[in-house]
C-alpha cells in the first residue's frame, strides 16, 4: 500500500463518516405517542407541527426537533390546608390532567412539557387562598359531576 492509497483511504473514511452524520442528523423518528413542531432558529416553521408517526427529514444542524406527548399527561401538586368559610382548615391535594392538542401553540406559550408545573404551582401552595374560597366556597352543588 502506497502513501497515495493511505491518503485516499483516509479521505474516503472521513467523507463517508461526514455523509454517515449528516444523514443521521436530517433524520428524525417520531413514535406513535409523539407530536413535533420543527423550529429554525428559534422560530417555528410555516408548517405546523408534525403529528404523522414515522421517519421524518430536516435541515441539519440548522432545524430543531421540539417533541411533545400526545398522551394524558399528570402533574400533582402539593397538599395544603386551605380555611373554609367556617374557620375550619380542610387538606387540599391538587392534581391536574391535559392533553396537548395543539403543540405549536402549547410550544410559543409554555416552551416545553415541563413548562405546566411552574404554570399549575398557582393551583396548590402559591395561591391566594381568598380566591380558592370564592371558586369552592360555595354550596356543595357545585362539587357533583354533570353528565
Amino acid at each position: 500500500m502506497t502513501p497515495r492509497d493511505s491518503v485516499r483511504l483516509i479521505l474516503g473514511g472521513a467523507v463517508a463518516l461526514g455523509a454517515l452524520i449528516l444523514i443521521t442528523a436530517s433524520l428524525y423518528v417520531l413514535p406513535e405517542w409523539e407530536q413535533a413542531v420543527i423550529t429554525q432558529f428559534g422560530r417555528p416553521l410555516a408548517g405546523g407541527a408534525v403529528k404523522d408517526p414515522g421517519l421524518h427529514f430536516k435541515v441539519p444542524f440548522i432545524q430543531v426537533v421540539n417533541r411533545f406527548d400526545k398522551r394524558i399527561l399528570n402533574w400533582d401538586g402539593y397538599p395544603n390546608q386551605i380555611p373554609t368559610k367556617d374557620k375550619k382548615y380542610i387538606l387540599v391535594d391538587t392534581t391536574a390532567r391535559w392533553r396537548i392538542v395543539n403543540p405549536l401553540a402549547f410550544l410559543q406559550t409554555v416552551q416545553t412539557e415541563r413548562g405546566p408545573i411552574p404554570i399549575g404551582r398557582h393551583l396548590g401552595r402559591g395561591h391566594p387562598r381568598h380566591h380558592f374560597k370564592t371558586q369552592f366556597g360555595g354550596s356543595r352543588s357545585q362539587f357533583q359531576h354533570h353528565s
